[in-house]
């Protein structure tokens, strides 16, 4: 990280502390010695196929992590508490999304009980983060591998990183409590059509069906191999309506659905996580009886 910043231009002295969200004790002591004004808070499992095996272990780190620091935030009177989202908490239909859904609940329980401005951003895939697919397709053509796209119909949603981060500071200026603000990223892409794209780039001739005979290095075959648990084949930005704001690129999501008993929920999700009863874990994330909206 720090190499990518030119620190002595920007007067800033970036300091590296390793630690995990699910530290309480850890992460109240670096709130009290830091004094932060602004906490993103960007640590989340977020890989689908692999949360939807470790799910238990994914809520601990994304919900319980996140209500840490929403806690710290508060008894230390951080000024803004920002928390980024994803598309996959809208209708979710993967544990992952769920995870981010009720961490969205979170600033919506906190919202009105500090100082600290609490707030959510969403977007979808971001280019070259880690574990997206133009990586693994750029993997893949590197060592003349078949391109694995999971259905031919799928899409998704894009931004660079530059224009995550620049969107993301930009909220920063217009953000309410207890908000969730949705970046306008564009029209969805066919993810067959990046494979398609980068491997003509790479100067490879595609095919699709399987051959017995040794096609050549020139030749790279796309593989369709099905959807993985919990995937969808389109994602949505908004299952309700979209507000203006002063900021052109960004939208605020007009959602109103909250915890109807947040302290029995707290206390049964943390329970369960204690027992590593992820059964009864799941059987709780996806009752309806915890929302209202």
């Amino acid at each position: 990280l720090a190499k990518n910043f030119n620190t002595k231009k920007l007067n800033t002295k970036i300091i590296f502390k390793l630690a995990s969200i699910t530290n309480n004790n850890y992460l109240n002591h670096l709130f009290k010695h830091n004094k932060f004004d602004y906490v993103y808070n960007v640590a989340a499992y977020k890989h689908v196929t692999i949360v939807e095996d470790n799910f238990l272990e994914t809520f601990e780190n994304n919900f319980f992590g996140f209500y840490n620091i929403v806690i710290n935030s508060i008894k230390f009177k951080v000024k803004k508490t920002i928390l980024i989202s994803t598309d996959k908490a809208i209708e979710p239909t993967n544990y992952m999304g769920i995870s981010k859904k009720y961490c969205e609940l979170l600033i919506k329980q906190f919202a009105k009980k500090s100082i600290t401005v609490f707030y959510a951003v969403r977007f979808g895939n971001v280019y070259e983060s880690s574990g997206s697919v133009i990586p693994l397709f750029k993997e893949q053509i590197l060592n003349n591998d078949n391109l694995t796209v999971t259905h031919k119909e799928v899409t998704r949603y894009f931004m660079s990183i530059k224009e995550a981060v620049n969107l993301i500071l930009e909220t920063q200026e217009i953000a309410e409590t207890g908000k969730i603000y949705l970046f306008d990223m564009g029209k969805p892409v066919k993810i067959v059509e990046i494979a398609k794209k980068l491997a003509m780039l790479s100067g490879k001739k595609i095919y699709f069906k399987k051959y017995k005979k040794n096609n050549g290095s020139d030749f790279i075959r796309i593989k369709f191999i099905g959807l993985s648990r919990g995937e969808k084949i389109h994602e949505k930005l908004s299952s309700t309506k979209l507000l203006k704001t002063k900021k052109d690129l960004i939208m605020q999501v007009d959602e109103n659905s909250r915890f109807r008993n947040f302290e029995n929920f707290l206390l049964t999700a943390k329970r369960f996580v204690d027992q590593n009863d992820i059964k009864k874990l799941k059987k709780l994330v996806k009752t309806k009886n915890v929302l209202d909206k």
